[in-house]
């Protein structure tokens, strides 16, 4: 019998083993002790059922075994032969019904699927290997834009920070089960020389293909809107306006919108001033016609100085992203699957309202 497979199986409380037989007559498990004789009886749909419910019920210790044999049946390259407590019989794949090779399909699908002991072990192992990657110290160290409301707000007296930042940050450790420090930093290149330097894990920041050389990015998780401040009494009053000779306007050196006009304005003169207070001034002397920075923070400025408005429209929506160090595949995968949640479970949309920032800022779509 060229390509019999046999199947030898006991009771519940006893084992099952498999292994290649030619010989017309095997041996069987019962109990302990080994016991030949059996005489091969050929079976058809009768030997079915049996084999199925023993494997259902546990008595096979080689459950991969008995997957490939039962692989074989069904595909038509062997026969099956089944002995002890069970009928003693020889399966022959030609002779079974379509309902009877469903059911062992059915019952090898079934012994694919992991046990509960099996899941836990492989979540524990996913979960060590997750934390190894994306926070390798313990604690998930995370580096934003100090400055930048978009991202969130440093207390001026406490240090103590809040806003989008703090609220994504604190769920993705709980997820991970571990506790989290966030440091403001000083300019986006501070951010990015953080993760480069491995003193921190992830890094807010904004999109720019300029950046992506130097950090790896997620999906984005905000749109935060950029516009500009001009003076009260500006002739400009949409975006559209500012990008003609001899309009004259200026952005923070390196900032996204900075990135953005540099390479969009064909028009206007582009030009870098180191602070908000400085382009305040250079407003009220008339030295540029409009400062662009990201809506929210104008928004604050215009709110608490009557001098200034903001246009009405846009010229840019910023991708607000969490950067990872470059190459660290696992750690971005985990942020992205955990930014994937985030905009289902609609916990974006609720940080936004938290932190008052519409309608300057929206949730970024889904990922395609």
């Amino acid at each position: 019998m060229a390509g019999l497979r046999s199947l030898h199986c006991r009771s519940t409380a006893s084992a099952c083993s498999s292994s290649s037989s030619r010989p017309a007559r095997i041996p069987a498990i019962v109990g302990s002790s080994w016991i030949s004789g059996f005489t091969i009886v050929q079976f058809g749909e009768a030997a079915v059922a049996p084999l199925v419910s023993a494997a259902r019920q546990g008595h096979f210790s080689e459950q991969s075994s008995v997957l490939y044999a039962l692989q074989l049946l069904v595909e038509g390259r062997s026969d099956i032969v089944i002995a002890g407590n069970i009928l003693p019989a020889r399966i022959a794949p030609a002779r079974l019904s379509t309902e009877s090779k469903q059911q062992i399909r059915d019952l090898a699908r079934d012994l694919l699927k992991p046990s509960d002991d099996q899941k836990a072990a492989r979540r524990n192992t996913e979960d060590g290997a997750a934390l190894k990657a994306i926070a390798p110290t313990g604690t998930l160290r995370v580096a934003f834009l100090g400055g930048n409301p978009t991202q969130g707000k440093v207390d001026a007296k406490t240090g103590a920070v809040s806003g989008p930042v703090k609220d994504l940050s604190e769920e993705l450790g709980r997820k991970l089960g571990v506790p989290v420090s966030v440091t403001p930093l000083n300019g986006v290149p501070a951010v990015l020389e953080s993760l480069k330097a491995h003193k921190a894990d992830i890094g807010f920041a904004a999109i720019d293909p300029t950046r992506a050389t130097e950090v790896d990015f997620s999906q984005p998780y905000l749109l935060g809107w950029s516009s500009y401040i001009v003076p009260v009494g500006s002739a400009l009053r949409s975006v559209k306006d500012v990008d003609r000779a001899g309009i004259r306007v200026a952005a923070n050196a390196g900032d996204a919108p900075d990135l953005f006009l540099a390479r969009n304005l064909k028009n206007a003169t582009l030009t870098h001033l180191k602070s908000m207070d400085e382009a305040l001034a250079a407003l009220v002397r008339g030295e540029i016609a409009g400062y662009a920075t990201n809506r929210q923070r104008l928004l604050q400025i215009v709110a608490e100085d009557s001098r200034f408005r903001v246009l009405e429209d846009n010229f840019f929506a910023v991708e607000q992203a969490i950067a990872v160090p470059k190459g660290n595949a696992a750690a971005l995968e985990i942020v992205n699957r955990f930014l994937d949640d985030a905009k289902a479970s609609g916990f974006l949309r609720g940080l936004i309202d938290r932190a008052g920032l519409a309608p300057a800022v929206d949730p970024a779509p889904p990922r395609k």
